[in-house]
């Protein structure tokens, strides 16, 4: 993450964050930024989503058929990933999807594949004989600007942060609520279970939100005790 740690005894110390637009909260955590590019770069589309079906419960559905796939790696790509983003929302099929996920991923473009904040793309330079070589630095700034559909503009991690945060809490709430509640019985959720679902949303929104309040509230749910 490029911070200094002091050296100690092992144990957890709070680390000051001097770039907090940069870093803190899940989508600034390597375990998000890798598990969602493509081999040596990003990957907006999967990034946005994994933001949608994980953290807000609006999976998109799969991709239409005979739709090219983006060059995914760095060394591979014929166009900027932005520019390949915007031929597929030209792409009737694709535009509507595209639209939802799109500016969420590029909202995070400053953070590369291995999760390493950038403020330019990296370079691909081909030599004669074929051989591909990619530098990290010195390529155009990276673009990480879009709009969502309604024309909300996003700006960057730390916008796209603030737009979950409130715009979105309602719908982040429901998702941890429905996601936790299907584990906890373990099987997926029924129409049926909506008012539990509702209960318990709102227990967490009157208990600020604890997760602890959450687990026990499910355990105690119509739906854990009976079905």
């Amino acid at each position: 993450y490029g911070l200094k740690v002091g050296r100690g005894q092992g144990d957890f110390r709070r680390v000051p964050l001097a770039g907090k637009d940069r870093r803190g909260g899940l989508l600034a955590q390597g375990s998000f930024l890798v598990g969602q590019s493509a081999g040596d770069d990003t990957h907006p589309i999967k990034r946005g989503v994994w933001v949608l079906s994980r953290l807000l419960n609006d999976p998109p559905p799969p991709p239409p058929p005979n739709v090219p796939a983006l060059d995914g790696a760095a060394a591979s790509r014929s166009q900027p990933l932005k520019v390949q983003l915007d031929v597929h929302r030209k792409r009737a099929a694709c535009a509507n999807c595209h639209q939802k996920f799109d500016p969420i991923g590029v909202a995070l473009e400053n953070y590369d594949g291995a999760g390493v904040w950038r403020a330019t793309y990296p370079v691909v330079t081909k030599a004669a004989d074929g051989r591909v070589s990619v530098s990290a630095k010195g390529g155009p700034p990276v673009d990480a600007t879009g709009a969502l559909p309604g024309g909300r503009a996003l700006s960057g991690a730390a916008d796209l942060k603030q737009y979950l945060l409130t715009e979105k809490k309602d719908a982040f709430l429901e998702a941890v609520t429905r996601k936790l509640l299907t584990y906890a019985v373990a099987r997926p959720l029924t129409f049926a279970d909506k008012p539990a679902v509702d209960g318990l949303v709102a227990g967490l929104k009157r208990n600020d939100h604890r997760l602890g309040g959450l687990v026990a509230a499910i355990v105690q749910s119509e739906p854990f005790r009976t079905r």
